[in-house]
């Protein structure tokens, strides 16, 4: 019975930490560049120099 108890709290545990990467990552997310300005309009070559400018970040991303 002590080990159902304590595989319980372990799988709660484990949903918890779980939600709390989805939530950091989420709002890490808001903060990285995943695509260029304006992409629809913009030029190929001005994504690709924006891309070039950017790459770090947007492979962080």
């Amino acid at each position: 019975m002590n080990q159902a108890i304590s595989l319980d709290y372990r799988v709660n545990r484990l949903g918890f930490w779980c939600a709390i990467v989805v939530i950091v990552t989420l709002v890490v997310s808001f903060f990285l560049p995943l695509d260029a300005p304006g992409v629809y309009t913009a030029e190929h070559a001005d994504r690709v120099a924006w891309l070039s400018a950017n790459r770090n970040t947007f492979i962080l991303g």
